[in-house]
């Protein structure tokens, strides 16, 4: 009679413990489906996810936007596209995700797109910036099959400091800088680059600029002092010191009059990833300032992007 008694209790605090579980469940999924809900906003016809890619959410520095194509809702589950990630500029110091203006034209090109956010150097300085980027990259990669994105066709594309983080991702895909990799162990590798006028080698750049050199207390913030005082660590975050034949194709613009990146730091990475052998175009534009997006730049991006990651698709 008592073991029958005990057999009772043990099943009903069972029971109890499995009605509680589920409970508790059903409150974290509505708590998780809020949560989601809030970082859902629409921009014209796409509907824009907003989602935290890594630990860093102080001043949302571990954000991204992300856009699908405006018919990815009624395309077969299985179909993935071709991602393009933009990263922001703004000398290391400001700016965010929110930079990307052009995403619609993107996305009616066929390309989900993501605009990512990184750690500013008064949260961190270099490689926190790095590390931030290719953590983002390896994220968007390892959700692929969730988010309809293409794993092996992923490009990145940066402007001015972004286009040095994107060209410095490029330039050092799956490389000897474990340290900045995911934790995951997921690939950040990415299979195209669009550099715009960004910095190339840090240890260069004032002698190249002159006397108009502005940069050069971003330089110090980001490096944690000056590249002079610190060698190593600037040729470290020079994509021109990683250039070497795997690296992926490049498309490097560059206005000729650039008052802020002088033109010779996109010379210079050029001649490096031509002289690693690895496919590199460089394009000058005559008269152009650092500000040089127009329709007719953007149309180049997306006729470069189409000629490496869709030749597969």
């Amino acid at each position: 009679m008592v073991r029958n008694q005990n057999l009772l209790v043990i099943i009903a605090v069972l029971w109890l413990a499995v009605i509680i579980f589920a409970v508790k469940m059903q409150m974290h999924q509505s708590s998780t489906h809020k949560n989601l809900s809030r970082h859902i906003s629409f921009q014209n016809t796409n509907p824009c996810l907003t989602a935290v890619y890594g630990p860093c959410i102080n001043n949302q520095s571990n954000l991204l936007d992300l856009w699908l194509p405006p018919y990815a809702d009624s395309a077969p589950s299985s179909t993935s596209y071709p991602l393009i990630v933009f990263i922001h500029g703004g000398a290391w110091e400001a700016g965010d995700k929110s930079y990307m203006t052009c995403q619609g034209q993107l996305n009616n090109s066929g390309y989900a797109v993501a605009s990512i956010n990184y750690r500013l150097t008064h949260e961190a300085p270099h490689p926190a910036q790095i590390e931030d980027c290719k953590r983002a990259i390896s994220w968007l990669r390892s959700h692929g099959h969730l988010l309809k994105i293409d794993p092996n066709r992923i490009g990145v594309w940066g402007v001015s400091a972004g286009g040095h983080l994107a060209a410095l991702l490029g330039t050092t895909c799956d490389t000897e800088h474990f340290s900045w990799e995911s934790p995951e162990k997921i690939s950040s590798s990415v299979q195209a680059v669009c550099d715009w006028c960004g910095p190339s080698d840090l240890k260069t750049i004032a002698q190249q600029a002159g006397s108009s050199y502005i940069l050069s207390r971003p330089v110090k913030i980001f490096l944690g002092g000056n590249p002079e005082e610190k060698p190593e660590l600037a040729d470290e975050a020079s994509p021109v010191t990683h250039a070497h034949k795997g690296c992926p194709p490049f498309l490097i613009m560059h206005g000729a009059d650039d008052t802020i990146v002088p033109v010779e730091q996109s010379q210079e990475l050029a001649k490096a990833l031509k002289s690693a052998r690895s496919n590199c175009t460089l394009e000058i534009i005559p008269g152009a300032n650092h500000n040089f997006a127009s329709p007719k730049t953007i149309n180049r991006v997306i006729q470069f992007f189409d000629l490496v990651l869709k030749k597969h698709g």
